[in-house]
């Protein structure tokens, strides 16, 4: 048995296969499709066809359970967007019931035709006053979208972890993978994703972030108390013109990877820290492109005992650990 014809993609051996922009999407179980401009979207469908669209994206995160999917199509989503609570276990709830504890391991895909969305599929929110999406149960891939702060919006996106072990309705969203998404931050006063209690695991891969300005920080860690983050990847992403870019301090990650990335010296915006992981240990942090070789103070903080080696700076490859 080979790929088949699909009315909404293609099959592989009984499981949807679609193509697009980032890294394409597997689709397990069922999916769900969000289009608020096209084939009368309406809260009211079941969604489960790109003929039946629903309207909003916060219907679909209601909706799905674990191993869903959820398809963004083109436009702008203003609103204040909140995954369910973690689970404990694999429970039937009733389709199209919203409930708290449902949908580990959804795959949250913008339908964008390119590697980065250019403007669209967008997520925002200026009425809200928190975060454009929380993250709050583990396993979830989030690409191909645009996220942006906005007036309601202090924050693009956030990870959490509650306490330290998996339970039952709580935040606690390890598992994370962010791929191929656009952070932006030039439209109101925002950070882009943060880390809240050093959820472990997470990975973010090929997204661009950009114009975080007056002093605020593309990528950060919050309230940090349980322990570091540990075993994280952020590798192959685009740091342009913001004040400051990835800034972990005072907690920092422990045993994670910062590689391939790189970071400009910023246009419009003076950049003041480029890799800050005060009170992390143990990282890796190599084959990443800067603009000088640790020269501007308090821009390059290393963690206790992290690895830097084989950066690239200003005067070439460098072995060099910041000061």
């Amino acid at each position: 048995m080979g790929y088949t014809d699909f009315p909404n993609g293609i099959t592989s051996f009984g499981v949807r296969v679609f193509g697009g922009g980032g890294m394409g999407v597997t689709a397990f179980r069922r999916v769900y499709f969000v289009d608020k401009h096209q084939n009368n979207p309406s809260d009211g469908n079941t969604g489960l066809s790109i003929d039946r669209p629903l309207a909003t994206v916060q219907r679909a995160l209601d909706l799905v359970g674990d191993e869903d999917t959820i398809i963004v199509m083109m436009g702008d989503y203003d609103e204040q967007l909140t995954t369910g609570l973690n689970i404990g276990s694999i429970s039937a709830v009733a389709p199209g019931t919203a409930a708290a504890g449902r949908g580990r391991n959804v795959n949250l895909i913008g339908a964008s035709p390119g590697t980065y969305p250019y403007n669209s599929p967008q997520l925002y929110n200026v009425s809200g006053s928190t975060v454009t999406l929380e993250m709050r149960s583990p396993g979830w891939r989030v690409s191909g979208f645009r996220i942006v702060g906005d007036t309601g919006s202090p924050l693009c996106m956030r990870v959490n972890m509650a306490q330290a072990a998996s339970t039952a309705d709580t935040l606690w969203s390890p598992g994370t993978q962010i791929d191929h998404c656009v952070f932006y931050g030039a439209v109101g006063n925002c950070s882009g994703l943060d880390h809240r209690d050093s959820p472990p695991d997470i990975r973010v891969l090929n997204n661009i972030f950009e114009l975080f300005q007056n002093g605020l920080s593309c990528i950060t860690q919050s309230n940090s108390s349980f322990a570091r983050g540990y075993r994280n990847t952020c590798s192959y992403n685009q740091f342009i013109d913001s004040d400051k870019y990835i800034n972990l301090a005072p907690g920092g990650f422990a045993s994670s990877h910062f590689i391939g990335n790189s970071f400009d010296s910023g246009h419009v915006n003076t950049v003041t820290t480029f890799l800050d992981n005060t009170g992390g240990s143990n990282c890796t942090i190599a084959l990443n492109y800067f603009p000088d070789t640790y020269n501007i103070a308090s821009g390059y903080v290393a963690g206790t005992a992290d690895n830097w080696n084989g950066n690239f700076g200003s005067g070439g490859v460098t072995a060099a650990v910041p000061a």
